[in-house]
Order: structure tokens, then sequence, then C-alpha cells
């Protein structure tokens, strides 16, 4: 029986090709960063990201993001600072036509830390969940 159902899918796939949404998006974020209970260390995130369907149920993004840490018992000159740029693929578990459209997320990243003087390098990976809610033709709200 699964495989039937896998079958149905390839079928309706190959059908549809073609006829997803194919148009670029721009995805702004923006958010905090929180440390030390005691002291109430906090800062600023953003990134943008840039992507767009690769069929109904997948997409690719370029992501760039940016992140600062005050420290409270520290001199400003030694504040956190965190800069990433990295690609994303989205599976969501709705096609492109669905007003809500769960996804998970799998990302790579080359980031760059600045922190107490010193500058550090590194690449990582991410795993996450979000959801899309169409609030028009043209906006969507993202929360993830």
């Amino acid at each position: 029986m699964a495989a039937a159902g896998l079958l149905w899918g390839a079928t309706v796939s190959a059908q549809d090709a073609g006829k997803y949404d194919q148009r670029w998006y721009v995805s702004p974020s923006i958010g905090g960063v929180f440390a030390d209970k005691e002291n109430l260390d906090n800062g600023v995130a953003g990134s943008v990201s840039v992507g767009r369907a690769l069929g109904r149920y997948t997409g690719f993004e370029l992501e760039g993001g940016y992140s600062s840490l005050t420290v409270s018992d520290l001199p400003a000159e030694n504040d956190y600072e965190r800069l990433t740029l990295g690609a994303n693929l989205l599976q969501y578990f709705a096609n492109d036509k669905a007003g809500i459209r769960p996804f998970v997320i799998g990302s790579i990243n080359a980031h760059q830390i600045d922190f107490l003087g010193e500058e550090l390098s590194g690449a990582g990976v991410g795993l996450g969940l979000g959801s899309m809610f169409q609030m028009s033709p043209w906006w969507d709200l993202r929360l993830q």
C-alpha cells in the first residue's frame, strides 16, 4: 500500500511540474539575544534570507545574519558579535497553495565571532521547525 502512495505522489508531481510558485522572495527577520540571567545581558539579532521554491514541497535560501550581545561585566570593545552566511533547505508539509505551511529547515553556514578581542571563524549546521502563514497573495508571516 505504501508503494501505491509513493507512485501516486510521483505521478502528481510529474503532472504539476512547472505549476508551483516560482517567485523569488526576501525574508527579513529580527530578534533578540539574551544571556546571563543575573545581569540580563542582551542584544539584537537579525537576518535576511533570499530564496525560492524548488518544487511544491521544497525550497532553497541563501541567508546572512548578524547578532551582538552587550556583556555587562566587560568594556564595550569586548562585546560579542557574530556574522553568519549560509544556505537553507526547506521541506514543507503542505503544498504551495496552502494558507498554513509547516516546514522543517536544514542549514549549513560559515560564521565569524568577535569576542574578547579575538576573532574566531568556523562552520555549522542547523535543523529547525517553522511555519508560513499566508497573510495576502504577496505577504507571508514566517515563524521559525
